[in-house]
């Protein structure tokens, strides 16, 4: 068999028994005693457990007590990756001018272990988190982060991470009050974000808060945000215009509502006939009206008159006349 053969059989045996120890959980000494049990304190409220594991047995558990206050966990979850036991209080009250103990404690072993609430306390993120921007002045402000009992504003500590996203460079600013000011280039773009934790002096350890949601700044961010302004303007034009092609193609107005159907005579005609109609009327009604006013006296005698009303063919009304001088009307 060739060398470089043999050593590469060799490397590859290697390589998956560091992997095997780098896998598998460390049992035995390394996982045993107090040193081995980790707590965090989320606002006196919430507290997370880890450890390894004492023996081989899956029903370990853990038992919080401080002064006369004992609870057992009611969340247990094995971390597959790490092979260590999480315990996890989603809702305990914890004193933090007294210390409290958590015991694990299995066939032949156990482990107890005390913990300061300070010293392991997580707090939240600085509230209220915001910046104003004039002309080249950045200035940013916050609050202190919301607690279960109240702490002096002297006992935090804030970090801001200024970030440039243009040339890729952050800092790191330590700060003591709620404020912080300074000038930057408008042309660039940039990331602030804050955290917290409690000073040593009042009690706390060295646990950092997670980071605030990033707020950006910066002359590409206002000018996305005018564009995205003048968008949402326009979007609803563009929308209307496309409904109306397309109503317009396919004649959906006209399906929605149908024509209504046109009479034949229209009816301006109509009202003109009907005036010329009516003035007709008029008309002869005032001439009936003027001869009806203006009587006829006849002076000729009955004879004469019957003949002349014979000629207009009413010989049948002569007969009613008397032969006597009349004054009577004649209606034509």
């Amino acid at each position: 068999m060739e060398p470089s053969i043999v050593i590469g059989i060799i490397c590859i045996v290697l390589a998956g028994y560091v992997k095997s120890e780098k896998d598998s959980p460390q049992w035995g000494n390394d996982c045993s005693g107090t040193s081995h049990i980790e707590c965090i304190l989320y606002n006196v409220s919430t507290l997370n457990c880890t450890w390894c594991p004492l023996s081989l047995e899956t029903n370990e558990t853990l038992i919080f007590r401080q002064n006369e206050q004992e609870q057992q966990c009611p969340v247990n979850i094995k971390d597959k990756l790490s092979g260590r036991n999480v315990c996890h209080f989603p809702h305990i009250t914890i004193d933090r001018d007294f210390t409290f103990t958590v015991s694990i404690s299995v066939s032949n072993k156990s482990s107890l272990t005390t913990f300061d609430p300070l010293l392991i306390e997580k707090l939240n993120p600085p509230s209220d988190f915001k910046l104003l921007l004039e002309k080249n002045l950045l200035m940013l402000s916050w609050k202190p982060p919301l607690t279960k009992d109240p702490i002096a504003g002297y006992c935090f500590q804030y970090q801001l991470c200024i970030e440039n996203l243009d040339s890729q460079w952050k800092i790191i600013v330590n700060r003591t009050v709620n404020t912080y000011n300074s000038s930057i280039d408008v042309s660039k773009r940039y990331a602030l974000t804050a955290r917290v934790k409690g000073q040593p002096y009042c009690g706390f350890g060295d646990i950092w808060s997670r980071w605030t949601k990033k707020i950006c700044v910066g002359s590409v961010m206002t000018n996305n945000s005018e564009v995205l302004l003048h968008s949402l303007l326009i979007l609803p034009f563009l929308v209307t215009l496309i409904l109306l092609i397309c109503c317009k193609r396919y004649k959906v107005i006209d399906k929605i509502l149908p024509a209504v159907p046109h009479p034949q005579e229209k009816v301006v005609d109509w009202f003109l006939t009907f005036d010329k109609v009516y003035e007709e009327k008029v008309e002869s009604y005032k001439k009936c009206q003027n001869l009806l006013d203006d009587p006829v006296i006849l002076t000729q005698p009955v004879e004469d008159i019957s003949n002349d009303v014979a000629v207009l063919g009413i010989n049948d009304y002569g007969k009613d006349y008397q032969t006597t001088e009349a004054h009577f009307p004649v209606i034509i």
